[in-house]
């Protein structure tokens, strides 16, 4: 039983220590989205309300409202755990308390047993002895009981102060819990605040033409800089002597998969506007998905950019080896971290939901080095 009580405590600690780190890693991941939020407030209210056109106020909006639900992603995340942390603890302290009561019945027999017959009944096996030779070891069994009996009430002692110090953290992860549905509460609120202002200007904005020309020129301005973001990596992978990453990228010719669920609602190449009959080039495609679908890398590799730009929304840029990258647009959460190794399938984001001013349409673009391809004669 004692073999079994100390694994107990041996697990819980190590359990605990495993708990605060992982604790202290998705604290940070929350305190990194509220920076963004706040240092986009910060931003927005930086710049001259008389300089902001009704795109880019829509655009400001979308941007803080896929922050807010990347926030309540990563607190979701945190209540779950915090959910697995409290079953796994409520679990241990029952054991141990089970332990700790079958080890007390134990030591309460044993001094009931002592109020009735004190040491008689030893002395009594004392006076029977028949051979001084068996002497030793009648000391040597009183040595064992003794010392048993101070391990036992050591024990039960050590075993009380561990049952208080666990429920002591099973309240504080109570506490955490209650935190974080309160603070999803608040946060869920911001967000239906936020899209309420969204859709007021988007009532405004679809009979203005001005707003549309202005998003296509933001959208070529976004493929200048996807292209300089391309540009600079290629020029450190040619002169760099180190090693890179290499993946089986061009054999996924004709057979890759879909980053999302959909289908082609712009293709690749030189596409006419229908209302403003203006021209504009495609480098990628742009396939129309289910409402907030998420968003899959296509090959395996590593994270080379994620931002944020004008015409393009949120931005994933990943870098396959051998010259090849894929870029992911219009997204309107990000999971995803630059430098990141990550494998083919993984989730990088969502699209957005369908009230958005692009719905839930996801630009897809395929380069190697400085050539865009057209995706549609990749995947299968």
């Amino acid at each position: 039983m004692r073999k079994e009580i100390k694994t107990a405590v041996i697990f819980i600690l190590f359990f605990s220590l495993c708990c605060t780190e992982s604790h202290a890693q998705e604290r940070r991941k929350l305190e990194q989205i509220r920076h963004e939020i706040q240092r986009l407030k910060e931003e927005l209210k930086a710049r001259k309300s008389s300089e902001v056109s009704l795109l880019d106020q829509i655009e400001d909006i979308e941007r803080e409202i896929g922050l807010r639900k990347k926030l309540l992603h990563q607190l979701e995340r945190e209540r779950l755990k915090n959910e697995r942390y409290l079953s796994v603890t409520r679990e241990r302290l029952s054991s141990v308390i089970k332990s700790y009561g079958l080890l007390r019945e134990s030591v309460a027999e044993r001094i009931i047993s002592l109020y009735k017959h004190g040491r008689f009944a030893d002395w009594e096996i004392f006076f029977a002895l028949k051979s001084l030779s068996k002497l030793p070891i009648w000391f040597k069994y009183q040595r064992i009981i003794i010392n048993n009996d101070r391990r036992n009430m050591k024990l039960l002692q050590e075993k009380g102060r561990e049952i208080e110090r666990q429920k002591g953290v099973l309240e504080a992860q109570l506490r955490e819990r209650d935190i974080l549905i309160k603070e999803k509460i608040k946060e869920n609120e911001r967000l239906e605040q936020k899209k309420s202002d969204r859709d007021r200007l988007l009532k405004r904005i679809s009979s203005e033409r001005r707003s549309i020309q202005e998003q296509l020129k933001q959208k070529l301005q976004a493929f200048d800089e996807i292209s300089g973001v391309i540009r600079s990596k290629e020029r450190r992978r040619r002169s760099s002597a180190l090693k890179h990453i290499s993946t089986n990228f061009s054999s996924l010719r004709g057979r890759m998969m879909w980053p999302v669920e959909g289908r082609i609602v712009q293709k690749y190449g030189e596409n006419v506007n229908p209302k403003t009959r203006t021209v504009i080039e495609n480098i990628g495609i742009d396939i129309q998905a289910q409402e907030e679908a998420a968003v899959r890398a296509v090959c395996g590799g590593q994270i080379l950019y994620v931002g944020w730009q004008r015409g393009m929304g949120n931005i994933v840029m990943i870098d396959h080896g051998d010259g090849y990258y894929t870029v992911y647009g219009r997204l309107e959460v990000v999971f995803v971290n630059p430098k990141e190794m990550i494998g083919e399938g993984d989730i990088i984001g969502r699209v957005g939901d369908r009230k958005s001013y692009n719905g839930s349409v996801l630009h897809f673009e395929i380069w190697k080095g400085m050539d865009h391809n057209n995706p549609e004669r990749w995947l299968k």
